[in-house]
């Protein structure tokens, strides 16, 4: 009897002792990673250059930020044993009161503070204090929905840390602002976005407004920066299209559906000195293939009356 409760007892212990190691090891990243889909986040937690790493080095583990409650645990295991889950996983918001818990600051206020002598190409920029311009148009005319902050408002342009600052992933950065301070200058939107009444997105800006910053003045000293521009080691002057003698009328460029007589010939360069605006976006993907819808496959020196015949 005493064998039996002794044996009993030696059991519960190793029990105690196997559920404690196991819990303990159930808090350590290296657990997550027993899931094969959670594999690349270990890895940007154990190595560089993302900011993953950055909390490794302080010691922040994974439960540290993402403190799941056990009925989520429970729920994280069935789809992991039905194979029921996204992959890559969806990305978690978090907010910034969040960061704050162990970040050196503790308000916004403070994080502007902070970075108030960050400079930009020489520039002093604070990525964290946004000024109004006085002459800007509305919020809704930076994003296309009056719902969405304005950035440059402080009173409604405190974004969240993690739309700039990513941590298992290349954190976009200062990137965000250059969506729309292109070339990373600062100005106002008032010094090229002059009317109020469109939205940034669909103004349309001539040649000359371009040229006020960049550095040149007109449309040939244009022509002769990139003159030396290859394409798949062929010389191809993006801003110079010489004619093609045998090519067809204007109107035979362009598809059926977008037909327009009045449309300019790329290839003549008395109508079709374009402006900057239809292949250089500035707040959306520019579309430096737009040649590519006649030159497929980036072919250039073929001329269109090889193939265009009629």
């Amino acid at each position: 009897m005493k064998k039996t409760a002794l044996i009993a007892g030696i059991a519960i212990v190793v029990i105690v002792i196997a559920a404690v190691a196991l819990w303990n090891y159930h808090e350590q990243p290296q657990f997550c990673a027993t899931c094969h889909l959670m594999e690349p986040y270990l890895e940007s937690w154990l190595s560089p250059p993302l900011l993953a790493h950055a909390h490794a080095e302080e010691s922040v583990a994974c439960l540290d930020c993402h403190e799941p409650t056990i009925k989520q645990q429970v729920q994280e295991l069935i789809v992991t044993v039905r194979q029921d889950y996204e992959n890559p996983l969806k990305e978690r918001d978090f907010p910034k009161a969040e960061c704050f818990k162990c970040h050196e600051h503790g308000s916004y206020a403070q994080i502007a503070e902070l970075t108030a002598d960050y400079t930009v190409n020489g520039e002093q920029v604070n990525p964290h204090a946004h000024e109004i311009d006085a002459q800007a148009p509305e919020p809704e005319a930076y994003t296309g929905g009056p719902e969405d902050p304005d950035p440059h408002n402080t009173e409604k342009g405190e974004l969240e840390c993690d739309e700039c600052h990513k941590v298992h992933r290349e954190s976009p950065g200062l990137s965000v602002c250059y969506d729309c301070h292109h070339d990373a200058l600062f100005l106002d939107c008032s010094v090229c976005h002059k009317d109020d009444e469109i939205a940034f997105s669909e103004q349309e800006f001539p040649e000359e407004s371009c040229s006020r910053c960049h550095d040149y003045e007109s449309t040939e000293q244009l022509i002769a920066l990139t003159q030396d521009y290859t394409v798949d080691g062929e010389l191809v002057n993006p801003h110079a299209y010489p004619v093609d003698p045998e090519a067809p009328e204007p109107e035979a460029y362009l598809e059926p559906e977008f037909y327009n007589p009045e449309a300019p010939n790329p290839h003549v360069t008395e109508r079709g000195k374009l402006e900057c605006y239809p292949c250089h976006k500035n707040i959306e993907e520019s579309p430096l293939d737009s040649c590519y819808g006649c030159h497929h496959d980036a072919i250039f020196t073929v001329g269109c009356g090889v193939c265009h015949k009629e």
